[in-house]
């Protein structure tokens, strides 16, 4: 048998529950049915709910063979938490576990996440999502896996009545859609790899017509950013990331509900102004067809 001052208080009420007294009975039935309730409880709480005197109490932990009462709860303590963290501290995974994998790449692209706000200021963020808001059209340029996030966008902003298009790496289609450009344009890169060459050359020749241009990207030391006017700084973090095209896409639609948010407050208020002055025309008995 284990040596009884190293055996827990369940042990210790177990060997000794049939020579104990109806009062101490009492306490021990309570303190092994309901353990976790008594792992909060004072003496005096402990002696109210079994109906018994707080000196009781004392003397029934001192039969256990704990100093006072305050042990005991360290003990009936102890086993709480080691249930505890068997239920909240499951045991470690091997790195290549696909639930490992899964909860890693989670983090990773969380992390990317919120260094998009450390690296991009309210300031700036305000004059990107303005310039593209106020934009005749919007024309999202990318290439490589980019391509299916700047779709993504267009279609956004498209759906919801800004003339908005996606356009990808291929020299037919960027002619295309760049012969058509003119003012009040913005044309906006997408740059989810290492270099983007034609995301570049995109933004250069929106640039020489005289539109307004931006980037999303990770990269500030490659071509794109000289032909940006604007710039959202999107931190890929380590190769583990998926070369940050999770934070790309995130940002880019995070971007996209800005600036639809933006737009739809200025049509609003330009149909307010067009209905105020419609009305000052109907009602004004000065004006009209019939006035001279």
């Amino acid at each position: 048998m284990k040596d009884f001052e190293n055996s827990s208080y369940r042990q210790k009420i177990q060997e000794q529950h049939d020579n104990l007294s109806p009062s101490y009975r009492r306490l021990a039935d309570f303190v092994m049915g309901r353990y976790y309730d008594v792992a909060f409880m004072t003496a005096a709480q402990l002696a109210g709910a079994v109906d018994v005197d707080t000196t009781t109490v004392v003397r029934f932990s001192q039969r256990l063979g704990y100093p006072g009462y305050p042990d005991l709860l360290q003990d009936i303590r102890s086993q709480v938490r080691e249930e505890l963290y068997a239920v909240y501290e499951p045991a470690p995974l091997d790195s290549n576990d696909p639930a490992v994998i899964f909860k890693t790449q989670i983090d990773q692209e969380s992390a990317n996440l919120r260094q998009i706000l450390v690296h991009n200021p309210p300031g700036r963020l305000q004059t990107l999502v303005t310039a593209i808001a106020s934009a005749r059209r919007v024309l999202f340029a990318a290439e490589g896996e980019a391509v299916l996030i700047a779709q993504m966008a267009a279609n956004y902003l498209h759906q919801r009545g800004m003339a908005a298009a996606g356009i990808g790496a291929d020299p037919r289609q960027q002619a295309v859609a760049l012969s058509r450009l003119a003012g009040g344009d913005v044309v906006v890169g997408v740059c989810g790899g290492e270099e983007e060459l034609s995301v570049a050359r995109c933004l250069a020749f929106a640039q020489a017509k005289g539109c307004r241009t931006a980037a999303l990207l990770g990269k500030l030391d490659g071509q794109v950013i000289r032909w940006a006017d604007e710039v959202l700084h999107i931190p890929a973090g380590p190769a583990v990331s998926s070369s940050g095209l999770v934070a790309l896409t995130g940002a880019a639609m995070a971007l996209v509900r800005a600036v639809s948010a933006v737009a739809f407050v200025e049509s609003e208020e330009d149909h307010q102004r067009d209905v105020q002055d419609a009305y000052r025309y109907l009602t004004e008995q000065s004006t009209g067809p019939d006035q001279s």
